[in-house]
């Protein structure tokens, strides 16, 4: 990002693609209204799947709280949790960087802090990126220890859901850390208990 020289940036994940016309329709209403941050419809594809890009060129126009309140109710994993799907102000990415040290749910921890920095944000009806959700992502991986950090991160954005005053994504998001919080503590014992009997196993 601190490479980058234009006005806006995009990111797209290694195992994703986009339609070709992605970034013209997304760069279109973000001019036309002066927004900080454009963001796509997307696609869900399997390995198998043959989805066709949709384009309607229709778009809606958010402030901050407004967008924040929309895109962190509906279940959309590329919308809310990740950079992807997006055309952002590049001054904006470069003032509220990716976390160091953080190897899982990096990305979640800056998105909404992105959205709440900008004036104005645009959402496009346009699916135009197609994220692709394979057996071998890193949500479908087996557990271990860097997924805590999933919950520092719905940590911190439950404390600014409660001191802006998002009271239902307050509640979703806090379900959300309560099932993660007792999930990893039972995979840790399991960890635990799986590093014991391969211990008592070597001492024989």
């Amino acid at each position: 990002v601190h490479h980058a020289v234009g006005e806006y940036v995009t990111f797209i994940d290694s195992d994703d693609w986009v339609d070709s016309r992605f970034l013209a329709c997304l760069y279109a209403p973000v001019k036309e209204v002066n927004a900080d941050v454009g963001v796509s419809g997307v696609c869900y594809v399997g390995s198998q799947d043959d989805i066709q890009p949709i384009v309607t060129s229709k778009y809606r126009k958010y402030d901050k709280r407004a967008a924040i309140e929309h895109y962190g109710q509906i279940n959309d994993t590329a919308s809310f949790r990740g950079p992807v799907v997006k055309l952002l102000r590049r001054e904006i990415v470069a003032s509220i960087p990716f976390p160091e040290n953080r190897h899982y749910a990096e990305d979640f921890a800056v998105v909404y802090k992105w959205y709440d920095a900008a004036s104005v944000i645009v959402g496009m009806e346009d699916q135009l990126y197609f994220y692709r959700k394979t057996e071998n992502s890193a949500t479908q991986r087996p557990f271990d220890l860097r997924r805590l950090g999933n919950l520092d991160t719905l940590e911190e954005l439950l404390k600014y859901l409660k001191e802006e005053k998002f009271c239902t994504l307050y509640a979703k998001y806090a379900l959300e850390y309560i099932t993660g919080l007792a999930c990893s503590i039972l995979k840790i014992e399991q960890l635990e208990l799986t590093a014991l009997k391969k211990k008592r196993v070597l001492s024989k």
